[in-house]
């Protein structure tokens, strides 16, 4: 008697594709907008009764704390190329925990500048408006307690697209994580099917 086929098993990739679809996709997104956040003004500058035009922008690349979080992006955009290009296995978990960490960076350091940016450009603005206000340095001490006193200093919305990236890294490296290891199981499942003992 001819015994029926078994029932095909169900495609348990498409999980898996999905998490790796969604894992690439959060952190393409992710890593982009840590590269865009350094492009975007960092902080604002202003004198109490000017306009901003007047006052000094601060972006991202003109400080040192921005060019960390662009070349943390550009780390995890090349982590992300490589689980892309790479089977499940150690080369893409290696690369999915360095897109994890490079993300995870980014928010510390994108939220230490936000944090503490004000105190640390304050100084460096009152200088630029009194080297505009009286060049070679000719402002007396008066002067400088004046603009001291009128200047503001506050986040523009470069650090924030960032943490808002890096957030996002973090989460589609965690993704590409569970691929890795959901595909690295079902292979070993299979290679135990193929190899393991057969009853004769």
């Amino acid at each position: 008697m001819i015994e029926p086929p078994p029932p095909p098993e169900p495609a348990a990739g498409d999980g898996r594709t999905s998490l790796r679809l969604a894992g690439f996709l959060a952190g393409a997104l992710g890593g982009a907008l840590v590269c865009i956040g350094p492009l975007l003004p960092w902080a604002r500058t202003g004198l109490e009764g000017l306009p901003e035009a007047l006052t000094p922008t601060y972006y991202g690349i003109d400080l040192p704390d921005g060019l960390i979080v662009l070349a943390l992006g550009l780390v995890m955009l090349v982590c992300l190329g490589i689980t892309r290009a790479s089977r499940a296995g150690s080369r893409a978990k290696w690369a999915a925990v360095g897109l994890v960490t490079a993300a995870v960076l980014a928010v510390v350091v994108a939220g230490v500048s936000l944090a503490t940016s004000p105190d640390r450009l304050e100084n460096e603005a009152v200088d630029e408006m009194l080297a505009d206000l009286g060049p070679g340095g000719s402002a007396t001490a008066d002067q400088r307690a004046q603009v001291e006193e009128l200047m503001r200093v506050r986040p523009a919305q470069g650090p924030f697209v960032a943490l808002g990236g890096g957030t996002l890294g973090a989460l589609g490296g965690s993704l590409l994580l569970r691929w890795v290891r959901r595909d690295t199981a079902q292979t070993d499942v299979r290679r135990g099917d193929e190899f393991g003992p057969h009853e004769t």
